[in-house]
């Protein structure tokens, strides 16, 4: 396999574009993609003038036909891998198709098409031709999402009885596209949108994550599409009642006129053993509810199989990641955050807060996790003394900074007393006046 980066080629992303930057922060993210080129703008000039005003150096074309055409006639290791695709709705099918005719994968943002029948005709052209194509639901890429994919597929909650899966924002409750926004202009537009504007911009992210995490199809659905903003062509609040393939049911809801939402995407999956919460504006950990016990919190990185919940099957990538220092022991880790079976937050340095108030497989996960973990408080902490290799540089940096700060104010109260004329025992007082380490200070006179 080459260790060469990918070039990509950029289709949209110019003046005005929203959704091209957090691209290009993921394919920058790790050095194994490059942006080379791109056909930025509808107007050729235009296109060509952001191509030379780019952060960084790409080759510019004034359209995508043009960038697509020019790819055949470069050296092998200057040809495009893909082409990215961050256009409005309806300039997604014919670049799409174009690129892969001409062998080049595609990487295109949703909703994939305008219509059905484009989006058939798409899957049809990218299976005969065997062109890899991917469509971008961005959200299903969370560490979290996957485990709750796992959870859920594994049986952990048993059978899915319930689902609410939801993406909630307030942006265009008030008629934003009146004032010439150009986001919000065109997502209103059934033109260049489609038949769905709150649906099709992000409903299809709440039923993404319902199908993914879930594993199950939706069957039957009762839809209401509603418009609350006065005069707006298009949906800005979706609702879906459905019925899923195993017969459980689901609710797939968006809006996008709730005032104080952001990104507000979500899922509860409510099954026969347990229920799993999680939300994307708090991405990094997700929530299981088990009856008659304290709620678990599983943070990134922090899942330890073998646990009475999580079992020994759990694969590695779900695991805390080690990193030792060398000369130490295996046992001796450096990273602190280890313990997640917990019903209390955990501290900076890694040990609960308080009492543990969770089953027994909080015991193991602490010890799994590098903390000595007998029945003893007492017994636990000198093993931790005890044991080989460096203490967690976290707890040592607070308890100097707490013994500096210590220090300072007694120095400070010292200095004040001085100052006001308060008599202070002198001892073996030093030659030049000062107060000696640990000398008492007598009580100010009342006369």
């Amino acid at each position: 396999m080459s260790n060469k980066p990918l070039n990509v080629g950029l289709v949209g992303g110019g003046r005005g574009a929203f959704i091209v930057h957090p691209h290009q922060k993921a394919i920058h993210f790790d050095g194994t993609r490059r942006v080379v080129a791109g056909a930025l703008f509808p107007d050729p000039k235009i296109a060509l003038e952001e191509a030379a005003n780019w952060p960084y150096p790409i080759k510019g074309y004034g359209s995508y036909d043009e960038m697509i055409a020019a790819n055949q006639t470069l050296p092998e290791d200057q040809r495009l891998d893909y082409i990215l695709i961050v256009t409005p709705n309806f300039v997604h099918y014919d670049p799409a198709m174009k690129a892969m005719k001409a062998g080049i994968a595609v990487f295109c943002e949703k909703p994939l098409c305008l219509n059905l029948k484009e989006a058939n005709d798409l899957v049809k052209t990218a299976r005969k031709l065997g062109v890899p194509f991917g469509v971008a639901h961005t959200y299903l890429g969370h560490w979290t999402t996957r485990l709750s994919r796992y959870i859920v597929r594994s049986g952990l909650l048993g059978e899915v009885r319930w689902v609410d899966s939801y993406y909630i924002q307030g942006w265009l409750a008030t008629k934003l596209e009146a004032s010439g926004q150009q986001q919000a202009s065109w997502r209103v537009d059934p033109k260049r949108a489609g038949g769905s504007g709150c649906g099709g911009d992000i409903g299809t992210h709440a039923l993404m994550q319902l199908r993914y995490v879930t594993g199950l199809d939706v069957t039957t659905v009762s839809a209401q599409l509603e418009t609350f903003v006065e005069g707006r062509q298009l949906d800005d609040h979706f609702t879906i009642y459905c019925k899923l393939s195993n017969g459980g049911r689901a609710l797939v809801r968006a809006s996008q006129v709730c005032i104080g939402h952001k990104n507000d995407l979500g899922i509860l999956i409510a099954g026969t053993k347990g229920t799993l919460r999680w939300r994307q504006e708090d991405p990094e950990c997700l929530t299981i509810c088990l009856p008659n016990q304290p709620d678990r919190v599983y943070w990134r990185g922090a899942v330890v199989p073998g646990t009475a919940f999580c079992p020994k099957t759990c694969p590695p990538i779900y695991w805390p990641s080690r990193r030792f220092r060398a000369g130490t022991r295996k046992r001796s880790t450096t990273r602190s955050r280890g313990c997640i079976a917990v019903s209390r937050p955990t501290c900076a340095g890694g040990r609960p807060a308080g009492n543990l108030s969770a089953t027994a497989a909080s015991t193991r996960t602490l010890r799994t996790a590098g903390w000595a973990s007998p029945s003893s408080k007492r017994a636990s902490r000198a093993a931790q003394r005890k044991a080989p290799g460096p203490r967690c540089p976290k707890r040592l940096d607070d308890r100097r900074r707490f013994l500096s700060r210590g220090a300072t104010r007694l120095r400070g109260r010292r200095q004040t007393r001085a100052a006001h004329g308060i008599s202070v025992q002198t001892g073996n007082a030093p030659s030049n006046g000062a107060t000696p380490p640990n000398t008492p200070i007598a009580p100010r006179s009342r006369n």
